[in-house]
C-alpha cells in the first residue's frame, strides 16, 4: 500500500511540474494571429484582436480575449471588451476552426449604418463565395457547447435621413452554438437555442422595455417565438421571425397588446395629444426586401386598433359634424385621422397636420364612444376592413385604400352615417395624405348647405323604408341618442 501511495504521489508531482514546464512554453499569445484569421474566414470579415490573450486555467484550457474589432472594407461591425472561451481546444486551431465548451460576450457593441446610397455597412463583398458557387463547406468553423451575452448594445443609424434606433442591455444565453463561412450576400450561417433579452429598445419616440423570448437559428432562419415586453403603456406579446438567405430577407411580425395607451401609440405624431384611453392593439405583418421602400412596398398582413371610452383632446366630433350638416364649409378630412394614426403609424401620417385638428372644433374636446380601426394590407396598399367610431350622437366611418408607398389616398371617403350605415354626407379623398384633394361637396351643396340638410332631414322623416346605398356593415353600432330619427335598419 506505501508503494502505490508513492507511485501515486510521484504521478501527481510528475504532472504538475509537466503542467508548470507547459505553462512556462506555452505563449497563448503567439496563437492570434490564428485564431483572428479562423473567425475572420468564419464571419467574412476583418477581425483583429488588439488587446491580450489571457489564460485563466489549463488543463482544460481556459482564454480571456480583450478588445476585439470586427470590421467589412474598414468599417466597424462589431466590438467586444472581452471574449471568455472555456475548454478550448488547440488542434481545430490547425484546420481554422475554434472549438470551447463555453463562450461568454462582454460588452458587445453591433453597429449598423445605412449609407445615403441604400447599402449598409454590413453588406460584406462576398464576391468568392459567388464565384465559386458555393457555400462553404459544412463544417462549422465557430463551435460552443454554450453562448452567452453580458451587457450587450445594438445601434442603428441612417445617414440619409438621421433616424436612429438602439437596443441597450442585451443578454443572451444559447446552446449547441454553431457559425459556418458565410454565402453570398450573408454574414454566416448561425445554428443555435436559447433565450434574449434587451433591456431597452428606442427608435424615434417609440421606447420598448423589459423585451424578452426564446430563440432559435438554423439555416438562416431567426426565430423568436414567444416575445413579452412592455410597450405603449402596456404589456404586449408577439412572434418575430426573419428569413435571412438571398435573394432577398423576408420578415413576419405578429404583436399584441390587449391593453395598451393609446396616447402613448399616437406619440410623436404631433406635440399634443391627440387622441387617448385604453385600447387593443393587434397586428400581423410580412414583408420583404432589404430598404424601406422596398419593404414598404412588399408590406402584408393587418393591423387592428381598437377602444371604448377613448378622449378625442384634438376635437369634439359631435361638435364638428353638427357644425358641416349645417353649413357644409367644413371638413370632414381630420375625423379620417382617427382610422390611419393609430394602427399606420407614421407609415402613412408624416405629412399629416395633427395642428389643424384644433382648429376644426374650437378648444373642446368629446368622447369617442367606440373606435376601430382595423386595414388589411397587401403589397404596400392599406385597405380599411371595418374603420368606424361613435359618439353620443353620430357614426363615421372610412372607406377606402391608402398608398403606403406613395402616402396617398386612393378613393378614400369619411361618410357621417345613419342608423342602417348609409351615408347622411361624406366627402371623398384623393392624392397626397399631406395636401389632399377634396372631391366631395359640390359647389350647389355649399351654397345651399342648410336647406340640403333640412331636405335630407325630411326625406328621412317621410320615407324611412326608402333604399339607399349602405357604405358601412362594420362592427360598430349607431349610438342609442343618434343626431336623425332612429329607422330601422334594413336586411
Amino acid at each position: 500500500m506505501r508503494k502505490v501511495l508513492l507511485i501515486g504521489c510521484g504521478l501527481v508531482g510528475f504532472l504538475l511540474l509537466a503542467a508548470i514546464a507547459f505553462s512556462a512554453w506555452f505563449d497563448i499569445n503567439s496563437w492570434k494571429s490564428n485564431i483572428e484569421a479562423t473567425v475572420s474566414h468564419a464571419t467574412d470579415m476583418e477581425v483583429t484582436i488588439k488587446g491580450k490573450i489571457g489564460v485563466t486555467r489549463w488543463p482544460p484550457l481556459d482564454v480571456v480575449l480583450h478588445d476585439l474589432q470586427f470590421r467589412i472594407r474598414g468599417d466597424p461591425i462589431l466590438t467586444i471588451e472581452a471574449v471568455k472561451l472555456s475548454s478550448l481546444k488547440l488542434v481545430p486551431l490547425f484546420r481554422k476552426q475554434v472549438s470551447a465548451g463555453a463562450c461568454e460576450l462582454v460588452g458587445p457593441v453591433i453597429t449598423v449604418v445605412k449609407y445615403a446610397d441604400g447599402r449598409f455597412n454590413f453588406e460584406s463583398a462576398s464576391e468568392k463565395a459567388t464565384a465559386d458557387g458555393g457555400t462553404g463547406p459544412a463544417t462549422p468553423v465557430f463551435v460552443a457547447s454554450r453562448l452567452s451575452v453580458r451587457g450587450g448594445r445594438y445601434a442603428y443609424a441612417e445617414r440619409k435621413t438621421g433616424e436612429r434606433a438602439d437596443i441597450e442591455g442585451i443578454e443572451a444565453d444559447v446552446r449547441d452554438f454553431a457559425i459556418s463561412p458565410s454565402r453570398a450576400e450573408t454574414l454566416g450561417d448561425f445554428s443555435f437555442a436559447g433565450s434574449i433579452a434587451g433591456k431597452t429598445v428606442r427608435r424615434g419616440t417609440l421606447t420598448i422595455t423589459d423585451v424578452r423570448s426564446p430563440i432559435t437559428a438554423e439555416k438562416g432562419r431567426f426565430s423568436l417565438d414567444a416575445v413579452t415586453m412592455d410597450i405603449f403603456g402596456g404589456k404586449g406579446t408577439g412572434v418575430v421571425v426573419a428569413h435571412t438567405p438571398p435573394p432577398a430577407p423576408r420578415y413576419e411580425i405578429t404583436l399584441e397588446v390587449p391593453q395598451c395607451r393609446v396616447e402613448r401609440l399616437l406619440e410623436g405624431l404631433g406635440e399634443k395629444k391627440f387622441l387617448g384611453g385604453e385600447g387593443a392593439l393587434t397586428m400581423h405583418l410580412l414583408t420583404t426586401g432589404r430598404g424601406n421602400r422596398e419593404l414598404t412596398k412588399n408590406l402584408s398582413g393587418e393591423v387592428s386598433l381598437r377602444g371604448n371610452k377613448l378622449e378625442a383632446y384634438a376635437m369634439d366630433v359631435d361638435r364638428l359634424v353638427a357644425k358641416v350638416e349645417k353649413t357644409r364649409r367644413f371638413s370632414l378630412i381630420d375625423l379620417g385621422a382617427f382610422f390611419i394614426a393609430g394602427p399606420l403609424g407614421t407609415v402613412a401620417t408624416k405629412g399629416y397636420d395633427f395642428g389643424r385638428a384644433y382648429q376644426q372644433a374650437g378648444t373642446g374636446h368629446g368622447t369617442l364612444e367606440r373606435l376601430v380601426a382595423t386595414w388589411q394590407i397587401g403589397n404596400g396598399v392599406a385597405e380599411a376592413r371595418d374603420c368606424a367610431l361613435a359618439t353620443e350622437r353620430n357614426r363615421v366611418a372610412f372607406v377606402g385604400s391608402i398608398d403606403l408607398l406613395q402616402e396617398s389616398y386612393l378613393d378614400a371617403v369619411v361618410a357621417v352615417l345613419d342608423d342602417r350605415g348609409c351615408s347622411r354626407f361624406s366627402q371623398r379623398l384623393s392624392g397626397p395624405i399631406a395636401d389632399p384633394k377634396l372631391l366631395t361637396m359640390s359647389s350647389f351643396q355649399r351654397l345651399a348647405g342648410p336647406f340640403v340638410g333640412l331636405f335630407q332631414k325630411a326625406r328621412r322623416m317621410l320615407a324611412p323604408n326608402a333604399k339607399c346605398e349602405v357604405v358601412y356593415n362594420g362592427s360598430v353600432p349607431q349610438p342609442h341618442e343618434s343626431a336623425e330619427p332612429a329607422h330601422p335598419v334594413r336586411r
